[in-house]
């Protein structure tokens, strides 16, 4: 989903030291998304 692919880029810009940014904080995005994307399926 497009939410691992900014968590990965997160990841990425941590790893070359250009700014701090903490993806632990930013997991929990995963378990909305899917939430989100089966509720919209169902309307």
């Amino acid at each position: 989903t497009a939410t691992g692919g900014l968590l990965i880029v997160g990841i990425g810009i941590d790893m070359l030291g250009i700014k701090k940014i903490h993806v632990a904080n930013m997991l929990p995005a995963i378990a909305a998304a899917l939430v989100l994307a089966r509720l919209a399926l169902k309307l």
